[in-house]
């Protein structure tokens, strides 16, 4: 009985190495298979990727794509169907050199000219509070949030006054955008302003003039925004009253605000 189980563990021993050399053998023929599959698709893309090229050589496509190519235009400044070339590679520096452009925020025309008498006339209709904003941009964006915000000073001030210094809102379409709140009672006008004359004898006169005979650097804020800002302190330095920005809700009276700033950063 010994001997039978000796002569087992023989041969059990004897077929480990034979089963050992068939799973190796599978192992090697498995990588040899996945080397060569790899291989063949690496030359496929290979081809496919030259064949692209030599297609995309062809006169036909290069003229097709030259047409479709769209390239970066030079930086431009808009305002007001104006249009500056800005050098980019000179920068402040080349605009030092140059005169300021002809802003049409800067030009006097007929209307323009009726700016002085047209406030006086308005402000003088027992206004609670005299309120001034400014709008530059287009006249179709001024919008739900803007005549939010203007609503907003006639809820806080019913018998207030505002003015809204704006050239392309003092328009046919500038009046249909306010018709609804004229409608309602509420006393607010858009008036094309004069700028020679709102800046003419006070302290921005100096800087205005350096700016346009291009003396003084305009810095890295946009011009058009300076001249906003220079536009609403100029008007207040002449008459007097309360500035809003069109985005500003406004939740409680100011009539009972004397010489007061509301800053929305300080920067220290």
């Amino acid at each position: 009985m010994a001997a039978k189980n000796f002569g087992c563990r023989v041969v059990n021993r004897s077929k480990s190495p034979v089963v050992f050399m068939i799973l190796f053998a599978l192992l090697m023929f498995s990588m040899l298979a996945d080397s060569i599959v790899s291989k063949i698709s690496l030359e496929s893309a290979a081809f496919n990727q030259k064949r692209d090229y030599q297609a995309l050589q062809s006169p036909k496509v290069v003229r097709n794509i030259k047409r479709n190519v769209v390239f970066p235009l030079p930086l431009t400044v808009s305002t007001q169907n104006k249009i500056i070339r800005v050098d980019n590679e000179h920068g402040i520096g080349k605009f030092r050199r140059r005169r300021l452009p002809e802003y049409e925020i800067f030009t006097s025309d007929e209307l323009t000219n009726k700016f002085h008498g047209r406030v006086l006339e308005f402000f003088n209709h027992g206004c609670e509070v005299h309120f001034f904003m400014t709008w530059i941009a287009k006249v179709g964006s001024f919008g739900r949030r803007e005549i939010m915000a203007v609503e907003s000073v006639f809820k806080a001030h019913p018998n207030g006054c505002l003015m809204i210094l704006s050239r392309t809102m003092d328009s046919v379409q500038g009046y249909r955008i306010l018709k609804p709140l004229l409608d309602r009672g509420f006393k607010v006008l858009a008036v094309a302003p004069d700028f020679p004359f709102l800046v003419k004898n006070t302290p921005a006169e100096a800087w205005l003039d350096d700016m346009k005979s291009g003396k003084k650097d305009p810095g890295e804020i946009p011009l058009a925004q300076n001249l906003s800002n220079l536009l609403r302190l100029a008007v207040l330095y002449k008459y007097g009253g309360v500035y809003l920005d069109t985005d500003f809700i406004v939740l409680r009276s100011f009539k009972g605000l004397k010489n007061t700033i509301g800053a929305q950063s300080i920067d220290v």
